[in-house]
């Protein structure tokens, strides 16, 4: 603060529960300049330059420094203005390239022309060197800092290698609080329930059990300057050697709740509150035409909701609620959620078979090696309009899933997670869509060390092309498949067919990045990792009886009830495609997740007359089920399991006969 003063000079004086101490025996005097550090945990003053020493120390959430405006002219800069005596960054911001801060950050990329001028968000922007929150990320980055040479975060703390910190982060969310997963405002992280750590978990980990404990304390902390900090970061410019750059390399020290919480709260504020209104589908005219190659997937279901959605406003698809009602052309079901539930997951189903021409199953699961042999990617040669308008779709309603919280039956690969998140793509990913390419890579470099040009070229053969996942065929350099490749650039041959093979579908995922961007503010997702990305938007595939339990409330009985806990005994014996198709019966959708979703499942009392010969009814619109008085295991298993193998689709009885339609301006039925 630069002070000038009128009269006799001034002594600093500094408050403490309501008596004043002296704090320097420096007078200040007209012109000098006092600085206020507010960083680790103490509050520290300057006098042009030099340090007056600490005024205070303890949890800075709690001290905020302040000026007295007595007999005095005072001109407060916050960064307005370069600093007249800059502070001291740590060593790590000091090398960094300087980046501008963006507060809040929630802009949305590439916004289509109808992006209404109220749609768009105020913001201010600051440089790094010259703003007061960046005392926050200059605290944040020195613990981080710490972390990665393994040493204490803080006088006292034990110190931890950055591996524990994640896996620290690992067993806290494997063991969170089971009622209420998802933290609350101000509360810092999951809790750590030491009880639920299995034998297994403790033998694995490698931090000391008597450990545990502190470092959880210090995880927290990080986790709490992670909180105050990430609304200072421009996550839609993140520039090499940049402070965004370094921080996002810690993100899986995040508590994926808190992470969950903090993008919510970011998308409520783009929350449009609008809505679609109704959209109606015609599921028996998809039914007939879903394996006819010369449609293209124009009369899918995915095409009929595209071709509606596409025909509104952007903003109407920006709500945190459901996006449209659905009608069923032909069938009797009312939508009061359970309907437009179960067409989402039909409709991304849809897109995952060859109804539609943008995606193939992954190498691995078509030669029956390696894994992620069920995963479907995003086609290379699906680069026609057409294609790209189905695949920008695919963005939008992902898009739509993060904003509702509801959950997709999506079978993706991580290079597909990755790049929705903004993380980079490495040779693990080609593994784990296709294993034989990685391991001929990996063979051909130790094998052809010690060949000469003639021997390699009769063994291998090799051009400057490559096979991409479709069979269709690339050039590596212009005219490649005429062009051998020579022994001494198998090294450069190897980087180039795996740069072609993680990016062979970058056209593709353009368009997808281009639609998820329209929904929701696309570059916050950076936060996440792939795996936490994926859990964003499909949830687990399996469900954690216990936990759904613990979500599970009951009308006109009781958790105490005999036939509840049948109920729960034939849960817990199901296998996890029977709890799968329980949970669709239900709701609609097939996956559930506690930390992702906010509605809690019901039991309500079903009484009836020879309850063992009953069969359950599923409310897929309030999520519940009426349960009969089940007496016995047996009958309880086999009504149960006949119920939700059989009857999966909604009001299946009620066809009309009706079969034509047009949706959002596209082509009738014949």
């Amino acid at each position: 603060y630069q002070r000038r003063v009128h009269g006799n000079p001034i002594t600093g004086k500094k408050i403490s529960k309501g008596e004043a101490q002296s704090y320097t025996e420096h007078p200040l005097r007209q012109g000098d300049v006092i600085g206020c550090s507010y960083l680790q945990e103490r509050v520290e003053f300057f006098l042009n330059g030099a340090s007056l020493g600490v005024a205070f120390t303890g949890p800075t959430n709690k001290l905020q420094p302040a000026v007295s405006l007595n007999l005095a002219e005072v001109r407060v800069n916050c960064g307005q203005f370069p600093f007249a005596f800059p502070p001291a960054l740590p060593s790590f911001l000091q090398s960094v390239t300087p980046e501008t801060i963006l507060l809040p950050v929630y802009l949305f990329s590439d916004p289509p022309a109808n992006f209404s001028q109220s749609d768009k968000p105020v913001h201010k922007r600051w440089q790094l060197d010259s703003e007061v929150p960046a005392c926050r990320i200059a605290e944040l980055c020195t613990v981080l800092e710490k972390i990665e040479k393994g040493l204490p975060i803080k006088d006292g703390w034990p110190a931890a290698t950055r591996a524990q910190y994640a896996e620290l982060v690992f067993v806290c969310e494997r063991t969170a609080n089971q009622v209420r997963p998802v933290v609350k405002p101000g509360k810092v992280g999951p809790h750590l329930n030491f009880e639920r750590i299995t034998a297994a978990e403790k033998h694995l980990m490698t931090l000391p059990p008597d450990q545990l404990t502190p470092l959880y304390e210090a995880l927290k902390r990080v986790n709490h300057l992670f909180g105050r900090s990430l609304t200072l970061f421009d996550f839609n410019k993140i520039q090499p050697r940049s402070i965004t750059q370094f921080v996002l390399q810690y993100r899986d020290l995040m508590f994926t709740s808190r992470k969950i919480l903090w993008m919510r709260n970011m998308v409520k504020i783009t929350d449009s509150g609008a809505s679609v209104g109704q959209v109606e589908l015609n599921r028996k005219r998809a039914a007939r035409h879903a394996h006819n190659p010369r449609d293209q997937g124009r009369r899918s279901l995915f095409a009929q909701l595209m071709r509606a959605f596409n025909a509104t406003q952007i903003r109407n698809l920006r709500g945190c609620d459901r996006v449209c009602s659905v009608s069923l052309r032909g069938e009797g079901a009312t939508d009061a959620g359970g309907p437009y539930r179960e067409v989402l997951s039909h409709v991304m189903h849809e897109v995952q078979t060859t109804n539609l021409p943008i995606m193939i199953k992954c190498p691995n699961g078509a030669n029956g090696k390696g894994q992620n042999g069920e995963c479907v990617i995003l086609k290379p040669s699906a680069n026609s309009p057409w294609c790209l308008q189905l695949c920008e779709f695919l963005g939008m309603m992902i898009g739509i899933s993060v904003r509702t919280q509801g959950l997709f039956d999506l079978y993706f690969p991580s290079i597909f997670w990755k790049q929705l998140c903004n993380q980079p793509l490495d040779k693990s990913d080609l593994s784990a869509i296709d294993l034989a390419v990685s391991k001929f890579l990996q063979a051909l470099k130790k094998e052809t060390k010690d060949m000469d040009d003639e021997r390699f070229r009769d063994e291998f053969d090799l051009k400057w092309s490559c096979e991409l996942s479709d069979g269709s065929t690339v050039d590596l350099i212009p005219n490649g498949r005429n062009v051998y490749v020579a022994v001494a650039d198998v090294a450069k041959y190897c980087d180039a067919v795996l740069e072609a093979r993680l990016n062979e579908s970058r056209v593709q995922m353009q368009a997808v990045l281009r639609g998820f961007g329209k929904i929701v503010p696309a570059h916050l997702m950076s936060v996440f990792t792939w795996r936490e990305m994926e859990r964003v938007v499909c949830g687990i595939r399996d469900i954690d009886v216990e936990l759904f339990k613990s979500r599970t409330s009951y009308s006109g009985c009781s958790e105490s009830d005999p036939h509840i806990q049948i109920f729960w005994d034939v849960m817990r014996g199901f296998t996890p495609e029977l709890r799968i198709l329980f949970l669709h019966f239900v709701w609609g959708q097939s996956r559930w997740d506690a930390v992702c979703t906010k509605q809690n499942f019901t039991i309500n009392n079903y009484s009836c007359g020879d309850p063992d010969n009953r069969f359950p009814i599923g409310h897929t619109c309030g999520f519940s089920v009426d349960m009969p008085r089940y007496t016995n295991l047996a009958s309880a298993r086999q009504k149960i399991t006949y119920a939700i193998t059989e009857c999966q689709t909604i009001d299946a009885d009620g066809w009309t006969g009706d079969d034509v339609i047009s949706v959002g301006g596209g082509d009738q039925d014949e």
